[in-house]
């Protein structure tokens, strides 16, 4: 059940912050992996995730875009890879994913492709 009572509950993971003695780190990608092919009829037809970052250390976020997880029986995971690239360069970045629409949500796992200048 992803309602309550008619309105829907939003799924949100925030994650620590990524920070490094002050340097910039540079977000070349990051990757969620999902379970895929969970849509259903209506709203959640083809469900998608939210990457939203934070570069001041998690006082603002701003959406990076949305990646789609799979319509219902649909796995393909060259098609449904849920991967943001080219994100930028901040001292203290934060991240969160949101998903709304009414489907299982089960995320295994996440990884970056991240690079820590030398000062």
């Amino acid at each position: 059940m992803h309602t309550d009572n008619g309105e829907e509950i939003p799924l949100e993971v925030t994650s620590k912050h990524l920070w490094e003695d002050d340097k910039y780190i540079t977000v070349n990608s990051i990757q969620i992996d999902m379970e895929q092919g969970v849509g259903t009829n209506g709203q959640g037809e083809n469900p998608v995730i939210n990457l939203l970052v934070s570069k001041d250390g998690g006082f603002s976020f701003y959406s990076v875009g949305l990646a789609e997880i799979g319509k219902t029986g649909e796995t393909n995971p060259t098609l449904y890879r849920c991967i943001w690239r080219s994100l930028g360069s901040a001292r203290d970045w934060v991240f969160r994913i949101r998903i709304t629409d009414p489907v299982k949500r089960v995320i295994t796992g996440a990884s970056a492709d991240i690079k820590v200048s030398a000062n």
